[in-house]
């Protein structure tokens, strides 16, 4: 891929047209709408695997369908009250993401939950508390690490990557969260930059 192409994707991702295929929107929408909710609300949708639809309703996220609507109730209905606590006082994203993933990493509770739902939970929930809360790097797992691998020319990387390391081109789209989303939307179609 040479970086015109490159250029012409990272555009058309940014694009604010109200597309939802290959954009951004869908997740922007997502954010203005989780911004507008109580927390506990937030927490509530968010763990539930909830986000908006076109239709403009909340409903099961795409990447949660494989858990399961009744699962993912029963850990909503299990999280304690020090861990809600604990995620009303979290400070920034990395605090929210241990919370939850704590949640994921428990054996009963955690059956069937992989990192996506970790990641999508906290950035949910995250949304809902401002800017000073995103992401402040690109956490990776699935279809974005893969992209990533191939972007950088890299067998391995770690579960969470600097926005730096990412062409120039990709770093206009200068939110951490978005650039994950990013690369999970494109990944059909993103390959090393050959300059």
């Amino acid at each position: 891929m040479n970086v015109d192409e490159l250029s012409n994707i990272v555009n058309q991702y940014l694009k604010s047209d109200g597309s939802w295929d290959k954009t951004c929107q869908a997740l922007i929408n997502t954010k203005e709408r989780y911004e507008a909710l109580s927390l506990e609300e937030a927490i509530k949708h968010a763990v539930n695997g909830r986000t908006l639809k076109e239709s403009g309703n909340f409903d099961l996220d795409r990447h949660q369908y494989r858990i399961g609507r009744s699962r993912l109730d029963y850990v909503y209905n299990s999280i304690t009250q020090e861990e809600f606590d604990k995620m009303k006082q979290a400070s920034n994203f990395k605090e929210i993401y241990q919370i939850i993933d704590a949640i994921r990493l428990d054996p009963i509770r955690g059956f069937r939950l992989g990192d996506l739902w970790s990641y999508d939970t906290a950035l949910r929930i995250s949304l809902n508390r401002g800017a000073s809360f995103y992401p402040k790097y690109i956490y990776l797992h699935a279809d974005p690490k893969k992209c990533a691998k191939r972007i950088l020319k890299r067998s391995r990387l770690s579960r969470k990557v600097e926005v730096e390391n990412f062409h120039e081109k990709i770093q206009t789209i200068k939110e951490p969260y978005l650039i994950e989303n990013f690369l999970c939307v494109w990944n059909d179609k993103l390959t090393a930059i050959e300059e």
